[in-house]
């Protein structure tokens, strides 16, 4: 199952540059073509037509379509105020007519969609670009802005203000939203002043823009599958990006996955959009998950099985330390140690016991080096060692050691397991590394005698005996296996299993 810390940075494809008027042509980043929107102002100055396909907010098929309830507004570079526009005819097509609301001025210089009502500092005006926005399945989130000058006083060429990002998403779940970070901080949409003094107006961040952007996709609640991509597309001030972006998509049932576009940067151009060379793919967790600050909020897989689950390498941070363990989407199976009942970050290699409730939590002390998390399903303890430190170890009569020299357990094959172990005696026992007894934060597992090949009950308490191994061979290596699973729920015991195998051989269960 692929989780976010582990998704492979997101390739970005070419920019599609385009006219405001345009066709969509596929989700390839094909160019997006069509004349530029030419505006018209018939005598007398009452209505205008919108006779091209528009850069609008309605995709249909290839081309992009008046809305119902539209407004430009026009303006001059006196200071004067703006006038507003209305569609009166032509909804639902490429062609538009739009009519002054009341008497309209003449002279006008400039023009601006969507309707804005600022009042213009020479050629210069205070625009938007709204930071919710709300997805729409055949096309644009949001209004997407365009700005116009004329030459002749009647005629006006729109140009395309903003950039689109569309991000494709695969895999399984009902998407409720998605958040689009700019990993440098730049401003990704909010207020902005446009500027008409060049060859072709400009768009850029004014002080209070916001560097996220939320898509909010209740309304339609949107399902991603796993064999055709999903398109989100976000509205954003182009611009130059130093250290790309950051994803969150938040599913319905509460899941949330989070994934960047690596440390590159990314060139975001006004009439353009960026399209990803390949999907991002969501997947619903599945078995035992670390949850929480840790992971961005979302979910890192715990691999294992035999009742130990585990994850290794995972960084905590100031403000991204917190986590607890959960089972799949399973609120009922939520485990930490609570808020009030822990004072001081997770000591390493001590046996924490879990107590179930969502406000459950574990806090890890702030390290670059990382954190290796073993989770104990049947007693719901969790054990956290420095990233290669090994939890489990077996001591005793191995390897030319008596009881001196820990020999540290990997998960392998779903157990725990010490591989290559050559006996110098007949015992040995199991336990958290440098720790005896449970009671002191450890494990001390031990049995009565296991026959090489077989398998033997264990137990873990205070003074737990040794465990005999019989039909060893001298010189030769065995791997020494570990089952943590409780087999018979109504046994109070730990009763776990252990096996000395042939080395090389695996347990038949």
């Amino acid at each position: 199952m692929k989780k976010f810390l582990f998704v492979p940075v997101l390739a970005l494809a070419a920019a599609a540059t385009f006219s405001c008027s345009k066709n969509i042509t596929g989700n390839d980043g094909e160019n997006i073509s069509g004349d530029k929107e030419v505006i018209v102002f018939p005598e007398p100055q009452i209505e205008i037509d919108a006779v091209s396909a528009g850069t609008k907010t309605t995709l249909e098929g290839s081309s992009i379509n008046w809305e119902n309830i539209e407004y430009i507004s026009l303006f001059n570079a006196d200071g004067n105020s703006t006038w507003t526009y209305e569609l009166t005819a032509g909804a639902g097509t490429t062609s538009a007519t739009f009519t002054a609301q009341g008497e309209p001025q003449t002279g006008f210089t400039y023009a601006i969609y969507p309707q804005n009502s600022n009042v213009p500092s020479g050629a210069a005006i205070s625009a938007s670009l709204a930071t919710e926005q709300t997805y729409s399945e055949d096309g644009f989130p949001t209004l997407y802005p365009m700005g116009a000058k004329t030459e002749d006083g009647k005629t006006f060429v729109f140009e395309n203000l903003a950039t689109v990002l569309r991000l494709p998403l695969k895999g399984t779940g009902t998407i409720a939203s998605i958040t689009i970070e700019s990993v440098g901080g730049e401003p990704l949409a909010g207020a902005a002043t446009v500027d008409f003094s060049g060859d072709t107006p400009v768009m850029t961040a004014a002080e209070g823009a916001s560097a996220s952007v939320t898509l909010n996709c209740s309304d339609l609640w949107p399902s991603i599958n796993e064999s055709e991509p999903v398109y989100f597309n976000f509205i954003l001030f182009p611009g130059s990006y130093s250290q790309g972006f950051r994803f969150t998509i938040n599913e319905s049932n509460g899941n949330s996955t989070t994934a960047t576009t690596g440390t590159s940067p990314i060139e975001l151009v006004a009439g353009s959009f960026k399209n990803f060379d390949s999907p991002l793919t969501i997947d619903t967790p599945q078995g035992w998950n670390i949850f929480g600050t840790i992971a961005d909020n979302s979910y890192i897989e715990l691999t294992g099985g035999h009742g130990t689950y585990f994850c290794s390498n995972v960084i905590a941070s100031e403000g991204h330390n917190e986590f607890n363990i959960r089972y799949a989407e399973d609120e009922s199976q939520i485990f930490g140690i609570g808020y009030d009942k822990q004072t001081t970050p997770v000591p390493e290699l001590t046996a924490y016991g879990l107590y179930q409730g969502q406000d459950g939590k574990l806090t890890l002390t702030p390290s670059e080096t990382g954190y290796d998390i073993y989770f104990i399903e049947d007693n719901k303890d969790v054990i956290v060692t420095k990233t290669g430190t090994p939890a489990f170890c077996v001591i005793g009569n191995i390897n030319g050691t008596a009881y001196d020299t820990d020999i540290p357990m990997v998960v392998k094959n779903g157990y725990l397991v010490a591989e290559n172990i050559e006996f110098t005696g007949n015992k040995f026992k199991i336990r958290i590394k440098g720790k005896w007894y449970y009671q002191g934060g450890g494990y001390d597992i031990g049995s009565s005698s296991v026959t090489v090949g077989e398998s033997c009950q264990a137990w873990s308490y205070d003074g737990t005996s040794d465990i005999t191994v019989t039909g060893t061979v001298s010189g030769q290596k065995y791997d020494i296996y570990l089952d943590m699973k409780r087999h018979d729920p109504n046994n109070t015991a730990d009763n776990m299993t252990v096996w000395v195998m042939p080395a090389g051989e695996v347990p038949t269960e």
